[in-house]
Formats: C-alpha cells, sequence, structure tokens
C-alpha cells in the first residue's frame, strides 16, 4: 500500500469502478509489465526534469516571477513588456506544464503497471488537436470525462440547442478554473476555456473539411489560444494580456529553450496512441533510452521545482 501510494496525487484521476477491482484482484506483476512500465516512468521523469524544469528557468526570466498564479496584489508585477515576448513565455509555459503534468501522469502510470495495475491514460498528443474541443478531449483526459459526466450532461449537454450548450460549457469551464485554484484569475481562465469553445461550436458549421494547411492552421490556433490562456493566471488577469498583445517589438530570443521544446513537438507529430518509444525497434528503443538517460544526468534539474499541478 505504501509501496503503489505516493505521498500527493494529481493524476490520472481514476474512477472507483475502474480502479477498486483492479485493487481487490490485481494482476501479477510481469517481465514485460516490469519493463515498459519502467521506461514510462523514466521517459516521465526525463519530461520532468530535463524539459519542464529547464523551461521553467526561461519563463521565470521572460515573466520576470517566480510563483504562479500571480495574486490579485501582484498584477503588473513582471517584465513581459510587448506581445512577441509574452506569446514566447506562453509557448514555453505551455510546453513546460505539458512536460510537468504529463511527465508526471506518466511516473504514476509507469508504477502502477510495475506492479501489475493498468490506470487509464490521462494525455494523447494535446498539441495535435486542430480545434479546442478535441485539444480538451486529449488533455487532462481523467479530469475532462470528470467535468462531462458530472456537470456538462446533468445540465443538458448540448441536447437543448445550441444557445444552451454554449450556457453549459460555461458553466463546466467556470467550475473547472474554479477547482484549479479560489481565485480571480483561475476562474477568468476557466471562464476563457468555455468561451474559445464556444466560439467553436459557432464556427463549426465553417470549419469542416478543409486539407492538411487548414487542418495546420487549426492546430497552430488551438496551440496560441491555449497557451495564451495560461498567462491569464500567471499574469493575474486577462484584461493584462490583452493589453500587452497590443505592444509590438522585436522580442530577445535564447534558441536553447526551443531546444527543450523540440522532444515535445517533434512527439506530437510522429506520435498518437503509442509513444514513439514504443514504436522503435529493440536496438533503436535502447539507444534512444541511453541517450536520454546521458542527457538526463547533464542536463536535468535534480534541486529543480515541485510538480506545478501540486499548487492545485
Amino acid at each position: 500500500f505504501g509501496t503503489y501510494f505516493p505521498k500527493m496525487m494529481a493524476g490520472p484521476i481514476a474512477r472507483a469502478g475502474h480502479l477498486i477491482p483492479l485493487l481487490k484482484d490485481p494482476q501479477k506483476s510481469t517481465l514485460s509489465g516490469i519493463q515498459s512500465g519502467s521506461i514510462l516512468a523514466f521517459s516521465g521523469l526525463f519530461k520532468k526534469l530535463v524539459i519542464a524544469d529547464n523551461l521553467a528557468l526561461e519563463v521565470n526570466r521572460l515573466v520576470g516571477n517566480h510563483g504562479a498564479p500571480m495574486s490579485a496584489l501582484d498584477i503588473g508585477k513582471h517584465t513581459i513588456s510587448d506581445a512577441p515576448t509574452l506569446i514566447l513565455a506562453a509557448t514555453f509555459f505551455a510546453v513546460q506544464i505539458y512536460a510537468d503534468f504529463s511527465g508526471y501522469s506518466d511516473m504514476a502510470r509507469g508504477m502502477s503497471r510495475m506492479l501489475g495495475i493498468e490506470l487509464v491514460q490521462n494525455f494523447n498528443h494535446p498539441f495535435r488537436a486542430p480545434n479546442p474541443a478535441e485539444f480538451w478531449r486529449r488533455w487532462h483526459i481523467t479530469l475532462g470525462s470528470f467535468l462531462r459526466d458530472y456537470i456538462y450532461i446533468p445540465l443538458g449537454g448540448n441536447r437543448s440547442g445550441m444557445g444552451m450548450q454554449m450556457r453549459n460549457l460555461l458553466i463546466v469551464w467556470t467550475i473547472g478554473g474554479l477547482w484549479h485554484g479560489a481565485s480571480a484569475g483561475y476562474v477568468a481562465w476557466g471562464f476563457y476555456c468555455g468561451l474559445c469553445l464556444c466560439v467553436y461550436v459557432l464556427l463549426r458549421p465553417f470549419l469542416s473539411g478543409g486539407g492538411p494547411i487548414v487542418r495546420g492552421a487549426g492546430v497552430l490556433a488551438t496551440f496560441l489560444t491555449f497557451a495564451l490562456g495560461l498567462m491569464i493566471f500567471r499574469l493575474g488577469s486577462p484584461l493584462e494580456v490583452a493589453r500587452l498583445l497590443c505592444i509590438w517589438k522585436a522580442p530577445e530570443i535564447h534558441p536553447l529553450a526551443f531546444l527543450f521544446c523540440l522532444p515535445v513537438f517533434v512527439s506530437h507529430i510522429k506520435g498518437d496512441n503509442q509513444s514513439i518509444l514504443e514504436k522503435l525497434s529493440p536496438r533503436a528503443k535502447w539507444a534512444c533510452l541511453i541517450a536520454m538517460f546521458y542527457v538526463l544526468i547533464f542536463l536535468g534539474r535534480f534541486s529543480g521545482d515541485e510538480f506545478f499541478y501540486f499548487q492545485f
């Protein structure tokens, strides 16, 4: 019991109907389960120590603060002064949050698999999503399904027309923002996410079809709207984000930060329900793992921050 349950849990959120039968009658640990589970847990550790914690340094440098989210008293106490810097910080922050939280989920799933218990997948390459609706089906899947089943559907879902559907989306995502934290920044972020979904519902009839270019534009737009939304609670106010988007000048770019984003973006281009590691031949897989190990040793921040989602 002490081995399986860590001190703090942030996801995946397991339903009782799925988890309790597994605890009552767990599968025996197998060599293949221990091997695949340890690889999954190691990849999660790599995401956290190499990608998330190194990007956190760059985000803190760009934003000028180490606290997230900002409180109402801290609004305006940051060093971002223009839209390009804001977009850079938002991009790095989005990848940081993804690597941090999906890394945690991978570690939890990997260690669970080693003990013969298979937890549900919590992330499925969300940055490949061409629209906000698909994005939230791929990001923090277990929380999204919980909000859908226990709030959205009881409110009526999309069964009573577009107007009621948009009302329900706004209610659900405002509550989702409040779930993350009892502050105005979180509530504003949740309302913003619901608003993005409402806009997509309105535009969906005009966005159907299209080729790779249209889908690529949708992926980019979805990522940017998500990333800028995260800056609402990082900076403490949607008005502050809107103000900065009106100021344009050449930003100061640190190319090294993009290198830490590269593994995430490549995995989203090449990956699907399986990770890239699972698709490789045994020799290529072990060569990749050895390379990741040395990168972890030399670039991992072993004195970095705790998992970001432990704040929620």
